[in-house]
């Protein structure tokens, strides 16, 4: 089994601002849509997007999401945008910095390798995990490559203590 480092963190509701889809809707256009009204949302409490997810059903590519940025309150949120709110729960909460296929994989070796051996169960009542992205140049010797991007994100998934340790 993989070594995983992780914290646990017990986070109280929170609210999130931006927009809702699914497999059949293009992840780029919910970015774009996103980026071009983003000026749009006020009281950022986090200043880089938040993806939540929604049963994910891999050998199908099916799953529910909801792409937005963590806020303060909703009282002054425009027209254009969903909100999801969030019940407070205790996270497991994983790092991570790569390109995109390596992140798919390390997110899926958490549930398959690092769960079943932890003193967790997933509480998947509520959404499946979500994670926060913020994209990164890649810079050497003072330039910026146009290569595949690197991201960092961080994996929060929801978790309660497994029943034969209660």
């Amino acid at each position: 089994m993989d070594s995983f480092e992780y914290k646990l963190v017990r986070k109280k509701q929170f609210t999130i601002v931006g927009i809702e889809g699914n497999q059949n809707v293009n992840y780029d256009k919910l970015s774009e849509k996103l980026r071009n009204n983003y000026s749009k949302i006020t009281q950022l409490l986090i200043p880089y997007s938040c993806q939540v997810v929604w049963s994910i059903d891999h050998k199908q590519g099916l799953y529910d999401t909801f792409l937005g940025f963590v806020v303060q309150s909703i009282e002054d949120v425009d027209e254009t945008f969903d909100v999801c709110q969030l019940p407070s729960n205790d996270y497991a909460v994983f790092e991570f910095s790569g390109k995109v296929d390596a992140f798919i994989h390390f997110l899926g070796s958490i549930y398959t390798q690092w769960l079943p051996h932890s003193d967790f169960e997933h509480h998947a009542e509520d959404f499946t995990h979500l994670h926060f992205s913020k994209q990164e140049d890649i810079t050497i010797n003072s330039r910026v490559l146009k290569e595949a991007p690197t991201n960092s994100w961080e994996i929060w998934i929801p978790i309660k203590e497994a029943k034969e340790n209660r």
